[in-house]
This record gives C-alpha cells, sequence and structure tokens, in this order.
C-alpha cells in the first residue's frame, strides 16, 4: 500500500446527515434515495452523534417486530461515533476499524466533518493497489522461514 495516501483520499465525500428524532422508516428511505449504506446522526446542533447503518436497520428492525415507523434513531443508533483524523494512514484507519468492530469510520477535520470510510472503500482501495500475488509470495516465504 501506499504510504502517502491519507485516508481522507480515500473517503467519500457523500456525506448523508439525519436527525436522532427521525424514524428508522425515515432513515431507510434517504438511503435508498442517496444511494448511500449509512446516515451520520446529528443532533440540533448538527454535531454528529452516531451513525445508522443498512446493517443496523436489518438487525434492529427487519430481524424483530419492531415497526420502522415507530422507532427512532436515537433508540437503535450506533454511538459514540468513532472518528478519524484526515490526516491519518490507511493503516492506522483499518487498526481502528478492527480494534473498535467497526465498518465505517467518519472522517474529521479538525472539529469538521469531512467524509466517511467503509470496510467497502477499503475493499476497493486495495483491489487497485495490492498486489496479492506479492502479499501470499511474502506471507509463504514467511511461513517457510518457520517450518
Amino acid at each position: 500500500m501506499a504510504k502517502s495516501t491519507s485516508i481522507r483520499e480515500l473517503a467519500s465525500e457523500k456525506l448523508e446527515t439525519i436527525g436522532a428524532s427521525d424514524t428508522a422508516q425515515h432513515a431507510a428511505k434517504k438511503m435508498r434515495d442517496k444511494n448511500v449504506g449509512s446516515l451520520i446522526i446529528v443532533d440540533r446542533d448538527d454535531k454528529p452523534v452516531g451513525i445508522i447503518t443498512e446493517h443496523d436497520l436489518v438487525k434492529k428492525i427487519c430481524a424483530t417486530v419492531a415497526r420502522s415507523s415507530k422507532v427512532f434513531l436515537h433508540q437503535i443508533m450506533s454511538s459514540p461515533l468513532i472518528t478519524i483524523d484526515g490526516d491519518s494512514t490507511i493503516q492506522i484507519a483499518a487498526d481502528t476499524m478492527i480494534n473498535n468492530n467497526v465498518r465505517h469510520l467518519l472522517v474529521m477535520d479538525s472539529d469538521r466533518a469531512v467524509g466517511i470510510i467503509s470496510s467497502t472503500d477499503f475493499r476497493n482501495y486495495l483491489k487497485q493497489h495490492v498486489d496479492l500475488d506479492e502479499v501470499y509470495s511474502t506471507i509463504l516465504d514467511g511461513l517457510s522461514d518457520r517450518i
């Protein structure tokens, strides 16, 4: 991986927000209309306080008896929101996602949200920039040294 690539370069600038008092149904419709897989939940001062993802909606609404029009986002959002500085490296972002067991990171510049990065963004980056034959060869070399 190129060490000079910052997470800001990899992050999607397609950042959509929604209020914590909106319903899960409204969130699902907004995700569909905006063609996004997550929404940042903001408080009354537009400060990011959580996230709702398609995965959350499936697990917390579709797979239960809850009615999406009766469930408010503050009840099901993931919080606290895990963030990363836009100047961070891809490795730091990957470690942050793994250590916090999350699939999305809010990318910040000082106190301003500038984008979001998802595990899909990582997959696409790796497909374009990593020679897997070289990675496999390195792994095999490491294993053969131990035998």
